[in-house]
């Protein structure tokens, strides 16, 4: 119609197979993400799921559980609740093999009926004698080596354990620093990109004005798309990366209440 030059044709051509790629690794990594899902439900591929929901609904509910290192307890950790399973274990190792050092004082009774040489078939006719007998013995244990050995080898055992389970919890502890960062710089990114969708949507407005009016190109008012929609994607990454650092955060803390949190 002659409202647009061929460059501006060209130009938009050009930028449509530019993202044509991100466009089908999106695609596929949704699928990707879909088949994930159906496997974790233990569903067929052939299931179908309809999303009712968006990543902008959980904002409000983001904002509002910004949590602190002092919030933060590993109490509920898989791996610190592990750790302390073999310590109370290896105690009680411990217990058993001291108590083999112990002298041992033990007492056995003993009551017996019998009878002997009986032509007779009955019981009752039978000459029966009765005989008891009360032992009691005290065992001193005076060496074992095998003992030392063992009571040795648990000691360190546990030593070894504590040396874990404090590199441990020094590891945890900067894993959940790590991701309390990552969730306040996530909160803090969401709503600067909040503002950067609106301003890129008032451009898209104007330069659509300006197209209609001819007083710009083809070119301009796809430029001004592009930055509404890659406004909108950086927004959406900024809280999906608030709830994947979440998500590891509660993974760390052994929390298990994210339905009564989200309703989802």
């Amino acid at each position: 119609l002659g409202s647009a030059s061929e460059y501006d044709k060209v130009s938009a051509e050009v930028q449509m197979r530019s993202i044509q790629p991100a466009v089908i690794s999106a695609r596929n990594a949704i699928n990707l993400a879909m088949l994930q899902l159906k496997v974790l439900m233990g569903v067929t591929s052939d299931v179908t799921f309809r999303v009712d929901d968006k990543l902008e609904n959980y904002e409000d509910i983001l904002l509002s559980e910004l949590m602190t290192v002092e919030d933060c307890s590993l109490e509920n950790n898989t791996s610190m609740r592990q750790l302390a399973l073999n310590e109370t274990m290896l105690n009680q190792t411990l217990r058993i093999q001291k108590a083999s050092f112990l002298p041992t004082l033990s007492l056995v009774g003993s009551y017996a009926v019998q009878s002997l040489y009986n032509d007779d078939l009955r019981l009752r006719n039978h000459d029966w004698g009765k005989s008891s007998s009360l032992v009691l013995s005290l065992s001193m244990p005076i060496f074992r080596a095998s003992n030392f050995t063992k009571l040795k080898s648990t000691k360190l055992q546990i030593s070894q354990l504590a040396l874990n389970r404090e590199y441990t919890q020094r590891q945890l502890d900067m894993q959940v620093r790590s991701y309390l960062d990552n969730m306040s710089a996530s909160a803090e990114q969401i709503s600067t990109n909040k503002e950067a969708v609106a301003q890129a949507e008032k451009g898209y407005e104007i330069a659509q004005k300006r197209y209609e009016i001819g007083g710009g190109t083809i070119l301009e008012l796809n430029n001004s798309e592009i930055s509404v929609t890659s406004a909108k994607l950086t927004y959406s990454q900024s809280i999906y990366d608030y709830l994947a650092a979440k998500a590891d955060l509660d993974k760390v803390l052994g929390n298990d209440d994210l339905i009564n949190k989200y309703g989802k």
